[in-house]
């Protein structure tokens, strides 16, 4: 069990994560680069200045999370059916189109 668990600054990078409970865990400072987050508990964590880089977070819960500064290129986000009350600056969206 993982959840609330401090692991700041740790290098993750590349490891199969999927389905793992972060909830509330603080993981700022910390690179993830690669590594497979799908369908993982990240609600109420704390990610700042987290580089994420290539991450695969499809299915992944995020509510709540605090995303500040964390470095996202290449992330990998599947939004469906999501309700996004965000703030996003200088982010580089690639939707489908409908239809």
């Amino acid at each position: 069990q993982w959840r609330g668990v401090t692991i700041r600054g740790t290098n993750l990078t590349k490891l199969d994560l999927t389905g793992i409970d972060l909830r509330e865990a603080d993981l700022s400072l910390s690179d993830l680069t690669g590594s497979v987050l799908r369908d993982a508990l990240l609600s109420g964590a704390t990610v700042r200045e987290t580089n994420l880089r290539s991450a695969d977070l499809r299915g992944a819960q995020l509510d709540g999370v605090d995303l500040s500064v964390a470095r996202l290129r290449l992330t990998r986000l599947d939004l469906t059916g999501a309700v996004l009350l965000a703030e996003v600056h200088g982010a580089v969206v690639d939707l489908p189109r409908p239809g």
